[in-house]
């Protein structure tokens, strides 16, 4: 069965502040809207309740038949501790007929509708519409209407052509979402809410997205998210939002987000692999108020692989600082040939995480990767290559056992492990 609201028109003389001037004859009322369940209404049976109610629409004729000033009429519903009722109304004393009344929410959709006797919904409530009710001056007559939820309904269920249809004004802004720390233009979900109303878009990469919403609302507030950043909420007046209406002359609302803090430590999984080393001040690559440094991929590349690619060449990869394992990759494969299966070019076309820049450790790099071999884990070996050329016959390696580095024959086979710069 469904939910009942019973909807009691309230007929009375006496003024009010706020109500309109009645003319000679007139009375004033209001509508209050009142809940209740039927004993024999099942749980979850309405998908909508009473909060969600935003207008009723309602049609008032003479008693014979002629219309009245109330045909197919909006009024707002008000809200004051837990009740709901209507501004006030107002209505010549005599007999009328009460032949539509529906609940609209504030998208303009009918969520309660009271059925017309002989309709199928008309057997769930026990005074369908229409409803016959007398206005008398000092006298106080509620009329009961019972409505129930449209969810999972047509309008025929309820004796109806269609369920009214109200126009929605609609209106657009333009916006657009920064990083408030480099500037780039982010892609984002934008909800636009009020109250019952929600609104949500994805927005571009681009600073003039154009939102459209419904228009007449007191204020919208905007929620901006996007992985990584802060969520961004503001709530606006409509007047403020119109400033940035999408017409000729105006500027997009433009929202900065700035980025979570985010906490690394050595040894977490990070960009492809774990952090191998954090940079200090005084380290190449330091930035003041920046986090950087290395990351390990999370296993070996090779057990055993050679430096060369087969011949002897001066390679011009002496770099052994923080930072100049990528130049000696890069220097290594331009002397050796970018074919083979040697250390930097087992690094550089290494691609875990979906990264491209993968490149074989510098001496001072590596020797990072030993000291922090716990935290990163994954080593199989007991001595790693570095990309640091000694000379034409030697380069540099870790050895695990001890901690001390080594020079050897390029050709000689020892284990891999790429990093990359974050």
């Amino acid at each position: 069965m469904s939910i009942l609201l019973l909807g009691s028109l309230l007929l009375t003389c006496k003024k009010q502040d706020n109500e309109p001037v009645a003319t000679d004859n007139e009375v004033t009322f209001s509508i209050d809207v009142i809940s209740v369940k039927s004993e024999n209404s099942s749980k979850g049976a309405a998908a909508y309740n009473l909060a969600d109610a935003d207008k009723i629409i309602f049609t008032i004729q003479n008693n014979d038949g002629s219309a009245t000033k109330y045909t197919s009429s909006e009024v707002k519903i008000l809200q004051m501790n837990g009740s709901y009722y209507t501004q006030k109304l107002a209505l010549k004393t005599g007999t009328y007929i009460l032949t539509e009344f529906v609940l609209i929410d504030a998208s303009g959709n009918t969520i309660y509708a009271s059925p017309l006797a002989g309709s199928q919904e008309a057997q769930n409530v026990t005074n369908p519409l229409p409803i016959t009710f007398t206005v008398a001056k000092n006298i106080t007559s509620p009329v009961n209407v019972q409505v129930l939820s449209t969810a999972a309904h047509t309008p025929e269920d309820f004796g109806l052509s269609h369920f009214p249809v109200i126009e929605v004004k609609p209106f657009s802004f333009m916006i657009g979402v920064i990083d408030n720390s480099s500037d780039n233009i982010l892609p984002a979900t934008l909800t636009v809410s009020n109250g019952t109303y929600t609104y949500v878009q994805n927005l571009s990469s681009v600073l003039n997205n154009v939102v459209t919403v419904i228009d007449g609302l007191p204020d919208y507030t905007l929620t901006v998210e996007y992985t990584g950043f802060i969520t961004y909420t503001h709530t606006y007046t409509i007047e403020s939002l119109k400033t940035f209406e999408d017409a000729a002359g105006n500027l997009p609302l433009l929202v900065e987000l700035e980025k979570v803090a985010v906490t690394l430590t050595i040894g977490q999984t990070y960009q492809g692999g774990k952090i191998a080393y954090i940079f200090q001040p005084g380290d190449p690559g330091y930035v003041a108020g920046q986090t950087h440094g290395l990351i390990a991929a999370p296993s070996d590349q090779s057990a055993g692989a050679t430096w060369w690619n087969g011949a002897y060449t001066t390679t011009g990869a002496t770099g052994s600082d923080l930072g100049a394992g990528s130049a000696n990759t890069t220097a290594i494969i331009s002397s050796q040939g970018n074919t083979g299966t040697y250390a930097a070019k087992i690094c550089r076309d290494y691609a875990g995480g979906g990264y491209n820049d993968w490149y074989l450790p510098s001496k001072d790099e590596i020797l990072k990767l030993y000291l922090n071999k716990d935290a990163i884990a994954g080593f199989a070996g007991i001595a790693y290559w570095s990309s640091t050329e000694f000379n034409i016959v030697n380069a540099w390696y870790q050895y695990f056992l001890d901690g001390f580095q080594y020079s050897s024959t390029k050709y000689t086979i020892i284990s891999v492990r790429a990093i990359r710069a974050f």
